[in-house]
């Protein structure tokens, strides 16, 4: 992942954190990538793959660094979203899309508040690359 990917992905997490969405789970093109379910240390996973079904429900969010190292083990995915603590996950994403530099946040789907956070995030990027 360059630097640039790095730091638009952080602040990607930490800024959708302080709007009330966390990091659910990441789908890496094949397999569905949640945080440990069985209370086992940070930084293990359980995968789910497409032919499985993938809970409906997390125990917990995804920490940062949990999301960069499933983020880093793909060159595209998409990081799934829940919001206000919510367990249920699923219509809100964003797809990464890693080697395009600047443009690492490919595409996004959501409801209005989400994207609109997304949207202030897009602002925040640009005014400091052409600033």
């Amino acid at each position: 992942m360059q630097i640039v990917e790095r730091v638009i992905v952080r602040a990607l997490i930490i800024n959708m954190a302080a709007a009330g969405f966390q990091v659910a789970c990441f789908h890496d093109g094949e397999d569905y990538v949640f945080p440990n379910f069985d209370g086992s240390e940070p930084g293990t996973f359980r995968h789910f793959s497409d032919g499985e079904s993938a809970p409906e429900e997390i125990t917990r969010p995804m920490t940062v660094d949990e999301a960069f190292e499933a983020i880093n083990s793909v060159d595209e995915g998409t990081l799934h979203f829940t919001y206000q603590h919510s367990k249920k996950w699923g219509s809100r994403g964003v797809l990464l899309i890693l080697g395009n530099g600047e443009d690492v946040i490919g595409d996004s789907h959501s409801s209005k508040h989400f994207n609109e956070v997304l949207d202030a995030l897009y602002e925040k990027i640009t005014a400091h690359s052409l600033g």
